[in-house]
């Protein structure tokens, strides 16, 4: 546990633009992008467009994934406001080497699951 701690209180990057007001999150979006090697997220302000707070953090490569979950929980836990439940909006990405770009004109959302299998084999 104490390697967690380090990486919750350490991450890679932490901007935060001096406009971002914790107490006003359910005017924000919370984006979290959830990677093999990363957890990154950042806070948009929609009425303005702009990004005012990104966190990167790194993850143990050699994690599984029930101790990435567990990891996670601690960070959001720990976090004075990624656990808020007042969010505008939350989306989440998931990083990973198997994606797909199919045009509009060709895509059918009754066809998505058999896109990713092509491109997972």
């Amino acid at each position: 546990m104490v390697a967690t701690q380090a990486i919750i209180t350490t991450p890679l990057l932490k901007i935060a633009d001096p406009d971002f007001d914790q107490n006003r999150v359910a005017d924000y979006h919370l984006l979290i992008e959830i990677g093999n090697e990363r957890f990154r997220f950042c806070v948009l302000d929609d009425s303005s467009r702009r990004i005012l707070t990104l966190e990167d953090y790194s993850v143990d490569t050699q994690i599984t994934h029930q101790s990435l979950l567990s990891w996670m929980q601690a960070v959001v836990q720990a976090h004075p406001y990624l656990g808020m439940t007042s969010w505008k909006n939350v989306t989440i990405s998931f990083n990973t080497p198997h994606f797909t770009l199919v045009p509009d004109a060709y895509f059918r959302k009754e066809y998505a699951e058999s896109y990713f299998n092509l491109v997972r084999g």
